[in-house]
């Protein structure tokens, strides 16, 4: 899909699709995406682990309710918010509003092309929404920010950046049976082989996936912010059953009623790509990137040259610095 380039600030220049008739509620998913119950790990997830997620997901959802204030003064609240309350802390909230703002700054130099695809297909006057995955392993870290070990004002970590943001770059996992299961690897297997077969650039041997539900990333641990850095592909499902990639029993897809399976391996995966569409909908390959994560629908990516992770709070921050307070 090709998108135009991107001008972080109030000021931005994308060019996105034509207003809606009648704009989407701030509760339902966009048009063309179906709504579907959670299924498999989603619905595992306590109410306490939803609600310590809420208000990072209702960010992405919903324009904020001082749709005018300044772009500066939100990361100034946003700051405040996450600090005790001292007489010492306005000169903390100024240091953390600092941080958002390299932050925001470093995110608009690194991930152009997922933020030129963002907002090419966010509607006219939306926020594009966030993405969220749960933290990566230590392993997984390139560039790192830290916090004082006394508490008080976050730390300028490399470049000023706010404390626990970091650039990860980690192997893609997604074959390996401790992600998923033997199941999950079986299927992913199948789904590597016919993306392959269909022409398109990210697979799952290497890929990751993102989601649009924070509370979702949180069943994978602490829930943060994603922005994939570099040229960027992904591919989601539309139809009622691609909320998930993957989801307990997808790996049946391709078998046949009695236990048999197609007599090829290409026709195995004809069966198998016949039967994901039929279940999750035919691939969306490289568009429509707004839609689905304001639905909540994980997102197969690969990004060059991996990923920015961002606590929420200071990714709603960068968000705000990036598009404005009510969107572009």
């Amino acid at each position: 899909m090709a998108s135009a380039a991107f001008t972080p600030s109030l000021s931005r220049a994308v060019t996105k699709r034509p207003p809606l008739a009648t704009p989407p509620s701030c509760h339902c998913p966009p048009p063309e995406v179906s709504a579907a119950a959670p299924t498999g790990r989603r619905a595992l997830l306590t109410a306490a682990t939803r609600a310590a997620v809420a208000a990072a997901a209702a960010i992405h959802v919903c324009p904020s309710p001082d749709g005018q204030t300044a772009a500066g003064l939100g990361l100034r609240r946003a700051a405040a918010a996450a600090l005790p309350a001292s007489p010492a802390n306005g000169a903390d909230v100024d240091s953390a509003a600092a941080a958002a703002a390299a932050a925001a700054a470093r995110v608009a130099a690194d991930c152009r092309p997922y933020l030129d695809a963002l907002g090419a297909s966010t509607p006219r006057g939306g926020r594009p929404p966030l993405a969220f995955r749960g933290a990566s392993p230590p392993a997984a870290t390139t560039t790192t920010t830290t916090t004082p070990a006394g508490g008080g004002a976050p730390a300028a970590g490399d470049g000023g950046l706010p404390p626990g943001m970091r650039r990860v770059h980690p192997a893609p996992d997604l074959l390996d049976e401790a992600t998923y299961g033997a199941a999950g690897a079986a299927f992913f297997g199948r789904l590597d082989r016919a993306l392959t077969a269909a022409g398109a650039r990210v697979t799952p041997s290497v890929g990751h996936i993102l989601t649009g539900d924070a509370a979702a990333a949180a069943a994978w641990g602490t829930p943060v912010t994603v922005w994939p850095v570099g040229p960027v592909g992904y591919v989601w499902w539309a139809g009622p059953g691609g909320v998930d990639v993957y989801a307990a029993g997808d790996e049946a897809f391709g078998e046949r009623p009695g236990g048999g399976v197609a007599p090829s391996e290409a026709a195995v995966t004809a069966a198998f790509a016949a039967d994901v569409a039929a279940a999750k909908g035919p691939p969306v390959v490289g568009e429509r990137l707004a839609d689905a994560l304001a639905a909540g629908r994980e997102v197969l990516f690969a990004a060059d040259g991996g990923w920015w992770e961002v606590p929420p709070d200071v990714g709603a921050a960068v968000a705000r610095q990036l598009w404005g307070e009510g969107g572009g």
